[in-house]
């Protein structure tokens, strides 16, 4: 089969392996692009060996080691997660830090959205009252507050988007020391200022957030096909060559600003779909 049919995306250049975008996966003997033929069928986002690797060899992907390789792992053949010994995680003291600041780029004039602007200069797409808890253990009454309220002065106030709780699940408190702590991560999001939640994913999620709207983009066509009530944007579209990176990058642009403006709804706000936010103190509070 030619490498016209057989799509592949290496990530990073250095990467000795490539991910395999085609819908239904890749069968034996594809031909991809830098001449590689497949040894075995290989699944949709499953990876290929770009080149002969050595047993205790890095296998790169995105640039980064994700790997050693068990055994040897002739070019061609489909990487499973049976065949890699997973690399040491390094403390959290020794991790580096990014000290090359992104180049500055040029302001696009002409766009607006219908927001509003707080006194200190931030904006905001939504106007919602929230309700934080200092412990865990009034979050029940917490929750029976915004239902009355919710019910009884809400519509009375046709300026005010909604009104959330801000509880959190440690108890009266617990020290969070983990690198995926996605809960805490996207309350320290919110908390920083973040407006808009643009959430890709390959797998599918229901993810949604009551405080600012989630842009889901799914990475492959498949997944929009199936959970259509679910995603937001079909990024899959460019690694089948049915759309640009640039085209897919103003239609979500373009979402970005209809939905900040209140014209349209994210799938998971149309559903009513609220994931936690948990607020945490940096340290035991007992």
């Amino acid at each position: 089969m030619s490498s016209n049919n057989c799509l592949s995306i290496q990530v990073d250049p250095n990467d000795n392996v490539a991910v395999v975008v085609s819908t239904d996966g890749l069968p034996a003997g594809c031909l991809l692009a830098d001449s590689t033929e497949l040894r075995e069928r290989i699944p949709q986002g499953h990876k290929v060996a770009l080149t002969d690797i050595a047993k205790d060899v890095p296998v790169l992907r995105y640039g980064e080691v994700i790997g050693f390789a068990r055994e040897a792992i002739a070019r061609g053949r489909w990487i499973n997660e049976a065949m890699l010994r997973m690399p040491e995680a390094p403390t959290l003291d020794d991790l580096p830090l990014a000290t090359r600041k992104a180049a500055d780029r040029e302001s696009l004039e002409g766009y607006t959205f219908e927001g509003y602007r707080n006194a200190d200069g931030s904006v905001g797409t939504r106007n919602i009252l929230g309700i934080p808890t200092s412990v865990q253990c009034v979050a029940g009454v917490t929750n029976h507050v915004v239902d009355r309220i919710k019910r009884e002065l809400l519509p009375r106030y046709p300026n005010v988007d909604d009104v959330v709780a801000l509880n959190h699940g440690y108890g009266c408190g617990v020290a969070i020391d983990a690198p995926a702590a996605i809960v805490p991560i996207r309350t320290l999001q919110l908390a920083a200022g973040m407006n808009m939640h643009l959430f890709t994913t390959g797998r599918g999620t229901p993810y949604g957030l009551a405080l600012v709207p989630v842009i889901k983009v799914a990475t492959n066509s498949r997944l929009a096909r199936q959970w259509f009530d679910l995603i937001d944007v079909d990024a899959g579209r460019i690694a089948t060559g049915d759309a640009t990176i640039e085209a897919v990058g103003w239609e979500i642009f373009r979402l970005i600003l209809a939905v900040a403006s209140g014209h349209v709804q994210v799938a998971a706000d149309r559903l009513g779909l609220r994931n936690d936010l948990v607020l945490f103190n940096p340290a035991p509070v007992t």
